[in-house]
């Protein structure tokens, strides 16, 4: 048996009022996995609502003969519930595991709001006004129970960041999820929870905590500068009536092509290979723009980088 595990990550496509042109975005991602024979696709999230119009690409994405993994983002939950969203895309929870080779993974869900000592679950974007991107105290528990019953290397996905607080792109209890993997990987007498690979933050950034990889995936589409730094008006890309169907449009930079990565797990060589893409943006640059060029310390650029670690 193959000790190398091979799949495609993809992160916030962001199709409804942002992004005009999933299709061809999703189509062309679609075409990478087949390309370079993955095994499945892993999707971080921030993909399309859970409604009616949304069909066709729900359908693209339900119907891909590659076996293929969604994790729920938060702007998955700005128009419908977390029912709507697993009916939707045919999922039985919003926290689940799958293995592959010498892997086991664990898509996490972050899409908790804590207010007093209870956790709530985001539905029609009422986490806005509260502290939010939180993992719940009853999935936590799920977790460590999971990860003892594994005999083999762990791999969490997740939205958000999950060595990084909420106020900066990450996960509201993660001191608390740091220290509860240190302590499985002590107990385990090995790294056993090796790399957590997440999205969210539409950058491209790497940093290791303690011995475990956190590998921060950029967004498949955009990144988003808001209102103040919002200048993208119509062009040969996307003309006025794109613009007014897509009112959010303009206050993001967009990507002039999709991107993904294609990410190799050997469990014997205990190695892991990222390979990233470039691209270029799409209307006036940062500078033009009077933007700083980062985002949370971040640099924003339209790439996902390559990698190659020890895990």
């Amino acid at each position: 048996m193959s000790q190398q595990t091979k799949f495609l990550v993809l992160s916030d496509l962001h199709h409804g009022n942002i992004m005009p042109d999933c299709q061809k975005r999703l189509e062309k991602i679609i075409r990478i996995a087949e390309q370079n024979e993955v095994d499945f696709i892993v999707n971080l999230g921030d993909f399309a609502w859970a409604c009616e119009q949304n069909n066709w690409i729900r359908d693209m994405w339900n119907n891909l003969e590659i076996p293929h993994y969604l994790i729920a983002g938060n702007h998955d939950f700005d128009s419908n519930d977390k029912e709507t969203f697993k009916e939707f895309y045919n999922l039985e929870s919003t926290y689940y595991t799958f293995d592959h080779n010498q892997f086991h993974f664990i898509a996490l869900d972050t899409n908790y709001y804590r207010y007093g000592e209870r956790d709530y679950d985001y539905a029609f974007g009422n986490y806005y006004p509260y502290d939010r991107e939180y993992i719940s105290k009853e999935q936590l528990e799920w977790l460590e129970a999971d990860i003892h019953r594994s005999d083999k290397m762990c791999v969490l996905l997740s939205h958000v960041r999950l060595n990084y607080p909420n106020t900066s792109g990450g996960c509201g209890n993660y001191k608390q999820l740091h220290e509860l993997l240190l302590r499985i990987n002590e107990e385990a007498g090995w790294k056993k929870v090796c790399v957590a690979i997440n999205g969210h933050n539409h950058t491209d950034s790497y940093q290791c905590w303690d011995g475990i990889h956190h590998i921060d995936i950029n967004s498949a589409s955009n990144e988003w500068v808001g209102s103040e730094y919002g200048l993208l008006e119509p062009n040969e890309d996307y003309d006025e009536e794109v613009h007014k169907l897509h009112p959010y449009l303009k206050y993001v930079i967009p990507y002039k092509e999709p991107l993904c990565a294609i990410i190799t797990l050997d469990g014997k060589k205990r190695r892991l290979e990222v390979k990233g893409m470039k691209t270029s943006f799409i209307g006036p640059s940062l500078e033009e723009r009077g933007h700083s060029g980062t985002v949370g310390g971040t640099p924003i650029t339209p790439i996902i980088s390559d990698l190659e670690l020890t895990i």
